[in-house]
């Protein structure tokens, strides 16, 4: 088992959506450690539901949790560039390794710039293309090792 979650720290940046505070961490009490944390729930390692663009889709307690477990093939797409598409075509190269149920990870190692400002904004994203190549593939799940697949809704929901 290999756990890819990352650490939460105070003030790590978090997504670029208005009027929103900064993860913080507040002790609330002297005499024992509780901390109260302030954050958004795409902070750090997250999941993504159906719920998330889909009005009446699954939320996160009604899937259960044998979905976020099993076999996993690492696709290393290190040479993908700050703001560059992950297409089918770049997928295609992995194609003999994806096999139906996989949990896919995409490696582009952005992960290592998570305390820049363009953390959020440059990573590179999953195009419908590359979305759809995954749904083709009958995969179980998919992990990025930057903050969020793509920002447009339409491929959260091929995907989701």
């Amino acid at each position: 088992m290999i756990d890819l979650t990352r650490t939460l720290y105070e003030y790590m940046p978090q997504p670029p959506y208005k009027n929103m505070e900064y993860f913080k961490m507040k002790p609330i009490q002297d005499t024992h450690r509780v901390t109260q944390l302030s954050l958004l729930s795409h902070t750090g390692t997250h999941v993504d539901v159906p719920y998330h663009v889909i009005k009446n889709g699954k939320r996160l307690h009604e899937i259960p949790l044998k979905k976020f477990m099993g076999e996993a093939v690492i696709l290393n797409l290190t040479d993908k560039k700050p703001q560059e598409f992950i297409t089918a075509q770049d997928l295609e190269k992995f194609d003999g390794e994806v096999k139906e149920g996989d949990i896919v990870i995409i490696r582009t190692d952005w992960s290592i710039n998570d305390s820049r400002a363009n953390y959020y904004t440059d990573h590179p994203k999953l195009d419908m293309s590359g979305a759809k190549w995954l749904v083709r593939k009958s995969i179980s799940a998919v992990g990025v090792d930057f903050p969020a697949i793509n920002i447009d809704p339409k491929i959260h929901q091929v995907l989701l």
